[in-house]
């Protein structure tokens, strides 16, 4: 086990970095911590509004110039769980004095062993610098006390964790030990378990061969990861096939090759839910296992999938993540390709991309907070959707309240409150005779006569979008430059250098 403090910088690049594993599937968000007036949809909510949350924390010390830190706490193998990284990354946050920043903590299975990065602010909410003097030597420190990681009893540990798997040969224990970072030999009939090159705990041989003879397979167990495996083996790689296994199922996957060999002779099963060791050729011979998908398979994969989608219910985002869990792509248009060709096979027919994008307004729009009826009416014609489908009416918090107060009632002299409102990517609007404050960055819409509650607010001079008069532009342009600003018409942002169409073919 690992920490790395990587170079500190003047925006949250960490976050963008992670974000956009999370669009390839490489990477999740497992929690979003100290944001305030977003916490109540933490996870929801776009990677721009925790930067601009991020930054505007920051903003209360400018001689601070490097706002972000950006950890990464990495495990040996899969030897934790995506759960228990993101409890420790908690823990190691609040050690090193961020524990009360916001920050994010993302989870990535883009390599062969698990790790998380964090991602936080190096300037406290109160406006002051955390302290950062002998920040790594403290960083490792920290991170040994949280593992308790007297080597002696870490290795105990992971021997008798071990000794509680079932296994068929004493390779495989030993294999076991490896996966957990330790190396070990043996000598005179007892297994040296060693790290830092020294050893660190000793069991008899003989222990170990007792539990090869013990050894009963797993019938059951066989013939249900046969099932599985013959599932999920069409349209992976190996090295997709094991993090697919790993992520769904908690079953490790160690290929074992010949020296400078890509491909692999044999594998190993490491079923932790269970604590079985197989032989690979116990549950599918490596042959048959990398054997490339036909393209009728191929093919009986794709519409599988498309015939069990649930279009009615599921967002594009949803779609886009479930063809790439089976090597597929689709662009905005719809159209579906393998990962590795962009030739398009499939395209979705009008209504289904329609019905997906629907759902991904009405998902959006479940991210705002809502006071009135009022102002669900103008969210449900800015997103274009039905107004009984935005469900969501929310109390705003006193924080909330404060924040937008200071805001509107702002006296910087180098700016005007329309230049202010502007840079915050916010907007006043008049709809049904009511003014109301819209905040894109996060997601929520108030009312003015709620906002200020009794005080006067001078609005001369200010620039009001006017939905029910509009003076240049028709009610429509406006609504759908709001539709623009809000981001709703295509929900998730297309790569720039996206494959130009080619005509059809089939597998």
């Amino acid at each position: 086990m690992i920490v790395k403090i990587l170079s500190s910088a003047g925006n949250f690049e960490g976050i963008d970095y992670s974000e956009r594993k999370n669009d390839l599937g490489k990477s999740q968000l497992l929690k979003a911590w100290n944001f305030g007036a977003l916490g109540h949809q933490a996870g929801k909510i776009n990677k721009s509004d925790y930067i601009n949350y991020m930054k505007l924390i920051c903003d209360a010390n400018p001689r601070v110039k490097k706002r972000q830190f950006h950890a990464v706490i990495s495990a040996k193998g899969y030897s934790y769980t995506p759960e228990e990284l993101g409890n420790m990354a908690e823990n190691y946050l609040k050690s090193m004095g961020y524990g009360d920043n916001p920050y994010l903590i993302y989870y990535h299975s883009d390599t062969n062993n698990n790790h998380v990065h964090l991602v936080s602010t190096r300037v406290d909410k109160n406006g002051k610098k955390v302290d950062d003097s002998y920040e790594k030597i403290r960083s490792q420190k920290v991170l040994q006390e949280i593992l308790n990681q007297d080597p002696k009893v870490e290795a105990k540990n992971v021997m008798d964790q071990a000794l509680a798997y079932n296994f068929s040969t004493k390779s495989q224990f030993k294999l076991l030990l490896e996966q957990q970072g330790f190396k070990n030999a043996e000598k005179e009939g007892q297994i040296e378990v060693i790290k830092y090159g020294i050893a660190q705990a000793f069991l008899p041989s003989e222990q170990v061969d007792l539990k090869v003879a013990q050894y009963i397979p797993p019938e059951d167990r066989i013939r249900q990861l046969k099932a599985i495996f013959s599932k999920y083996k069409y349209g992976l790689e190996a090295e997709s096939f094991q993090k697919k296994m790993h992520q769904k199922f908690g079953i490790e996957l160690v290929f074992h090759r010949g020296k400078n060999q890509e491909k692999p002779y044999g594998y190993t099963i490491f079923d932790h839910m269970k604590k079985q060791v197989m032989k690979g050729s116990q549950i599918m011979p490596i042959a048959e296992l990398l054997l490339p998908a036909s393209r009728e398979e191929r093919n009986q994969l794709l519409h599988g999938f498309i015939e069990d989608f649930n279009f009615d219910h599921e967002t594009f985002h949803a779609v886009k993540q479930g063809l790439a869990s089976i090597g597929f792509q689709i662009n905005q248009q719809g159209e579906i390709s393998a990962v590795e060709n962009p030739d398009i096979l499939k395209t979705l027919d009008n209504n289904q991309i329609e019905q997906l994008k629907y759902n991904s307004r009405v998902a959006l729009a479940s991210n705002y907070v809502l006071q009135t009826d009022y102002g669900k009416k103008l969210l449900s014609l800015i997103l274009n959707i039905r107004s009984e489908d935005i469900s969501n009416l929310t109390r705003p918090t006193d924080e909330a309240k404060q924040y937008y107060m200071q805001i509107m009632l702002s006296t910087e002299q180098s700016k005007t409150l329309n230049e202010i409102l502007k840079s915050k990517k916010m907007e006043v609007i008049q709809f049904k005779g009511k003014l109301f404050l819209l905040d894109q960055s996060n997601k929520y819409i108030f009312e003015f006569n709620r906002l200020l509650d009794g005080q006067e607010l001078d609005l001369k001079g200010l620039s009001i979008n006017n939905l029910d008069q509009p003076q240049k532009h028709s009610v429509g342009h406006s609504i759908d430059r709001l539709g623009r600003i809000f981001e709703f018409a295509i929900i998730e942002a297309e790569h720039e250098n996206r494959p130009k169409k080619r005509k059809k073919r089939s597998f």
